[in-house]
């Protein structure tokens, strides 16, 4: 990880997240309009680029796709495989999400999700992610291995002066 304050905490990413909502499944037959499936094609860099893959399935087929758990503004996507550890976080609503998309949420005191994008997409944590995938033609992980990543935690403030740092940056 490198040098880390000594007040941040260090420990596994599913210790500073809630539960994993994961969509993996039998695959949506696709329409041509209907509920926007955001599949891992559509998740870059922190962002969702609605444009790269426009598929829609049927919105009672997406009802189905949901059960596990609604997408919330705000939370968390993460590809786990095809390409693997790409992030962003859902700002809309009116979606269904694909296989080899998983959702999660910061733990509320401990982890914000904006923070948690900033560490998920930072090279720390990539190398991580390589390290535990597996696969030859298409790098992968598996939900129960997500536990092996280790995190650095700021306390919240921290988090959150970090992510404004971030975006102020970008621009």
């Amino acid at each position: 990880l490198g040098e880390v304050p000594e007040h941040w905490g260090i420990m596994g990413l599913t210790k500073t997240i809630g539960p994993i909502v994961d969509y993996r499944g039998r695959t949506p037959t696709k329409c041509d309009s209907g509920t926007l499936l955001v599949t891992a094609k559509n998740i870059r860099n922190g962002e969702i680029d609605y444009e790269l893959s426009e598929e829609y399935v049927d919105p009672i087929e997406a009802e189905q796709l949901l059960q596990r758990g609604r997408p919330a503004l705000g939370d968390v996507l993460f590809t786990m495989e095809a390409p693997l550890g790409q992030v962003a976080l859902v700002d809309r609503e009116d979606i269904a999400l694909a296989q080899r998309v998983v959702k999660f949420r910061g733990a509320i005191g401990r982890m914000t999700n904006s923070f948690l994008m900033w560490w998920l997409i930072g090279s720390a944590c990539q190398q991580q992610l390589n390290s535990l995938s597996t696969g030859s033609t298409a790098l992968g992980i598996k939900a129960s291995k997500l536990s092996a990543v280790v995190c650095a935690v700021p306390p919240v403030e921290e988090q959150q002066a970090i992510d404004g740092h971030i975006r102020e940056s970008i621009g």
